[in-house]
């Protein structure tokens, strides 16, 4: 099931469309170029320690912001027995479509990070991938994030870091990169309490990006 919602553009890029088309031109070879880089890997990582900490259980809602492919979801989906209960939302229908191919038992919202839907308070868990780089304001984001969540609720989140290497990535996927120590900083001023850096281990993903999984009181 597809549900479009009319999602405001008060916290969008300037101009979001010509970004929803770079990934529909991107969508049919994304999952293959993440997976040789070692994102898969390095976001299993990721979701290990986020549940050893926050485990899942039955009944809890989850929503990956910005899904792309689902790869985040998918390592996610992985960790548990059985499928959770998972809305995706993304910017470009093309990489919404790789993703339900990925996740078929979830539900699709197309839009962007930051609108009125899906409404306040409604999720226990978000994921979220290299997402708030392409916004102007990446700590409205964190805020949008806590705002959806539940008490109590866990961010498990990746970020582009700070390497000659997001200078090309930059150019290519017009998006920005943010030091850990922002990161957990704009985390706080975001209202989550309980922050965990997770440090990606090795490949690209250890040059270009880092882990967190942050957790509302």
């Amino acid at each position: 099931m597809n549900r479009v919602f009319p999602f405001s553009l008060r916290r969008l890029p300037p101009d979001p469309l010509p970004l929803a088309e770079i990934y529909d031109n991107a969508a049919g070879s994304w999952q293959d170029g993440i997976e040789k880089l070692g994102f898969d890997a390095a976001y299993a990582d990721l979701i290990r320690t986020a549940l050893a900490s926050w485990p899942h259980r039955p009944g809890m809602r989850v929503l990956d912001a910005g899904c792309g492919t689902g790869a985040l979801s998918v390592s996610y989906c992985n960790a548990l027995t059985g499928p959770p209960d998972l809305d995706l939302l993304d910017l470009s229908p093309l990489m919404l479509a790789e993703a339900q191919r990925a996740l078929p038992f979830a539900q699709t919202l197309t839009g962007a990070v930051g609108g009125e839907s899906p409404e306040p308070a409604c999720y226990n868990r978000i994921l979220c991938a290299h997402v708030i780089e392409h916004t102007p304001d990446p700590e409205a984001c964190l805020h949008w994030f806590a705002s959806r969540l539940r008490p109590g609720g866990v961010l498990i989140l990746s970020v582009s870091k700070p390497h000659w290497c997001t200078a090309l990535v930059r150019w290519r996927w017009k998006h920005s990169s943010h030091r850990p120590r922002d990161i957990q900083a704009m985390l706080q001023r975001a209202g989550f309490q309980t922050i965990l850096q997770v440090p990606f281990r090795k490949g690209p993903p250890s040059r270009v990006s880092c882990g967190y999984v942050a957790a509302l009181p």
